[in-house]
């Protein structure tokens, strides 16, 4: 037996999906045909960041801060929990700080986990919350930013945070997961 969504497929042209990983997890999960799979990858606006112009390296590097700009349940806490990457970063360099950006979109559901990691942050003295920011000024701490940390474990299906970052010219320090991979090909995946 098939699928239902696979049963539908004589009234469909084409699944659109953003990535080559997620097609495949498409293709898996839905026992879509892959011919019948069109990739259409996301995109960014590149003029925000060449308006910006490019920060120097060195003085990226003398800032000595990080970004994290996704929802906070893709991995905010690995940085901030008790021993986590910005307690063990404070012990070895005091001025590396963490600057955390995101959606003004919290749900009821989520409300009490990011209250926490809300708390957790405000009391770190090496993590700076900016809250929700507009495009352009998103785009000016991202090319500022020496560092962009993502330790996530959830499944992207493309990201479009890394694509931003590759345009900032601030690498992007992520888990090896899902489209991740893929999206930071060619910018120095290790």
């Amino acid at each position: 037996m098939q699928p239902p969504l696979a049963c539908q497929l004589w009234n469909v042209d084409a699944v659109l999906t953003v990535s080559d990983w997620h097609k495949r997890q498409v293709a898996d999960v839905y026992g879509i045909p892959s011919e019948r799979i069109c990739v259409l990858r996301n995109a960014i606006d590149p003029n925000i960041y060449s308006a910006i112009g490019a920060v120097e390296p060195e003085i990226k590097r003398s800032g000595k801060w990080l970004m994290f700009t996704s929802r906070p349940e893709r991995g905010l806490h690995f940085l901030v929990q008790p021993g986590g990457l910005m307690d063990r970063l404070r012990v070895i360099d005091p001025e590396i700080t963490l600057k955390v950006a995101g959606y003004d979109n919290t749900t009821n559901e989520m409300r009490p986990y990011y209250e926490q990691l809300w708390a957790r942050c405000r009391e770190l003295p090496n993590v700076e919350i900016l809250g929700s920011l507009s495009k352009i000024d998103l785009a000016r701490h991202m090319c500022a930013a020496w560092l962009h940390v993502y330790p996530t474990q959830f499944e992207e299906v493309s990201c479009i945070t890394a694509m931003e970052e590759q345009a900032a010219g601030t690498p992007f320090i992520a888990s090896p997961l899902a489209a991740l991979p893929e999206t930071l090909e060619g910018g120095g995946v290790v």
